[in-house]
């Protein structure tokens, strides 16, 4: 019997690993066809990858009762990843401190700060993403093309872009930072899972009517999270309640929070199932 090959399962070989087809990046993908390696033993699992528009890739595994729908990175993905996640977290740690607080609630110009800080962050971070097309040599895709993220993932994009963009802040550093931001909501499935676990529980209307209350009551719900999910959250909560005590910023958020889709924000029955396959620690009842 003739064997099928990876082109006709719907994806090809990059740097050894199962990737999807070149037309759902942005930037260049050279193929490769090394063998499989065994940092992605997905691959040995994989029957193939489907691509509906705005409803993620698909992954079609054996022995499970849903597609996966997202992205799974590899090795090579999780270096620029990784190092998003890192700088932020350690940018968070600056917001907790009480020199920081200081410092930014009596600076006259909060925008123009905001946005030296973002720029900075966007620049670091992009600086690694491109270095990840030169290793070795080969070219290996990283954004998606928003056609093709995850419904979550499109939508962090456009919510957090229009955000900033509200409050002041350059399109083209708000443009970055949104992208950045929703590729590591698209490549980190736990994390993704995490938030649409959290967001399944939210409602659109509190955090309209009563957004400091909603956001406390959430808080409350995580404390089930594993610590540093948990811490991450956390930082993320006390950030919002400062920028919500000012006139500009609460307005911003009230028209992002009226503009969200939270549909694309919760659980599907798919999802439900592998947070529960990947032992996601839930706050639903």
């Amino acid at each position: 019997m003739k064997e099928i090959t990876p082109k006709e399962r719907g994806y090809q070989m990059v740097n050894g690993y199962a990737k999807p087809f070149s037309f759902v990046y942005e930037d260049s993908v050279v193929v490769n066809t090394e063998k499989l390696i065994d940092s992605q033993p997905v691959t040995n699992f994989l029957i193939k990858i489907e691509y509906p528009i705005h409803k993620g890739m698909h992954w079609i595994l054996t022995d499970a009762k849903y597609s996966f729908n997202g992205s799974m990175p590899d090795d090579i993905d999780w270096l620029p990843i990784n190092q998003a996640k890192k700088l932020m977290v350690e940018t968070l740690k600056l917001f907790k401190t009480k020199q920081f607080l200081f410092i930014f609630l009596f600076t006259w110009n909060k925008t123009k700060f905001l946005n030296r800080l973002l720029l900075s962050y966007n620049e670091t971070i992009l600086k690694g993403f491109e270095g990840l097309k030169r290793i070795q040599g080969k070219k290996q895709g990283i954004f998606i093309k928003p056609e093709y993220q995850t419904p979550i993932a499109y939508e962090v994009n456009y919510l957090c872009k229009f955000f900033l963009k509200e409050v002041g802040i350059e399109e083209n550093v708000a443009t970055n930072f949104a992208k950045i931001i929703s590729h590591v909501i698209e490549y980190d499935n736990a994390y993704r899972l995490y938030i649409m676990d959290i967001m399944s529980r939210v409602s659109k209307k509190n955090l309209m009517d009563n957004p400091l209350k909603e956001i406390d009551r959430i808080a409350k719900l995580m404390v089930k999270y594993p610590q540093d999910i948990y811490d991450k959250f956390n930082s993320i909560k006390r950030i919002l309640k400062i920028l919500l005590i000012i006139p500009k910023y609460k307005k911003a958020f009230h028209k992002t929070i009226e503009l969200m889709n939270i549909e694309k924000l919760q659980y599907t029955e798919s999802d439900r199932y592998w947070a529960k396959e990947k032992g996601i620690i839930t706050c639903i009842d």
